[in-house]
């Protein structure tokens, strides 16, 4: 899906990640596809190359790196505390009883 802005971009650097991002996907597409062993992780390299095309075909706003590494951390800040206490909580709950 991120690859499909590129296709019909002027711009030739967009267009050029495009087609490399196409045959990146495809080749590996192809090649997960005719393997024997099929695990759902083994797509996830592909990600990375649509998701490249997309954001330069949509110019994310110019944020300054520590800029972007504040919002990323903003965002994910709760999620990431919440999974950490319910380890730790876990986790003395564990250790705390006698026998074991």
């Amino acid at each position: 899906m991120g690859l499909v802005p590129g296709i019909g971009s002027k711009s030739r650097f967009e267009y050029l990640l495009t087609v490399l991002g196409g045959c990146w996907s495809g080749w590996h597409l192809l090649l997960i596809s005719v393997l024997q062993t099929k695990l759902i992780w083994y797509d996830a390299p592909i990600c990375p190359v649509p998701a490249a095309a997309a954001v330069e075909h949509f110019r994310l706003p110019a944020l300054r790196p520590l800029g972007w590494v504040l919002v990323s951390l903003g965002w994910f800040w709760g999620p990431y505390a919440n999974l950490m206490q319910h380890m730790t909580t876990a986790h003395r709950q564990h250790y705390a009883e006698a026998e074991l």
